[in-house]
């Protein structure tokens, strides 16, 4: 008998502590993609407002990766009014405007894009036009 309640008291504690670490990692995860989504809505509005001094300090804050990377050496303050008309595109489901802003900030329009822009409206989905249908 005191053999089977010490394993019911292991299998209780295990699940007690599986439980707990569960919960953190759920909670840290959460909080991690409010931190993503509170970031990205600033950097958004900082193209909206023509901020170029704050977009530059939030896109800083993402740390090193080779999209923030990029965008930080190629968008300059004489060029960031084009930032904001790339979001305008997208927001009107414009691709071919999109690709035309890109290539004149002498960045390559991801494939999807180029996809959006063939298959215009046939399929869905990112790649196949969900943001740029006719």
């Amino acid at each position: 008998m005191k053999k089977i309640t010490k394993i019911l008291a292991s299998v209780l504690v295990t699940l007690t502590l599986g439980t707990l670490v569960f919960t953190s990692v759920a909670s840290a995860c959460d909080d991690a993609a409010d931190k993503q989504a509170e970031h990205f809505q600033a950097v958004q509005e900082s193209v909206e407002a023509g901020d170029y001094d704050a977009w530059q300090e939030l896109m800083s804050q993402r740390g090193k990766n080779a999209k923030h990377s990029k965008m930080l050496e190629v968008i300059t303050e004489d060029n960031f009014d084009l930032l904001a008309d790339l979001m305008e595109a997208k927001e009107n489901k414009d691709p071919e405007a999109a690709k035309e802003i890109l290539e004149e900030l002498g960045l390559t329009p991801p494939a999807h894009l180029q996809d959006a822009i063939e298959n215009r409206g046939e399929r869905q989905g990112f790649g196949g036009g969900k943001h740029f249908r006719k």
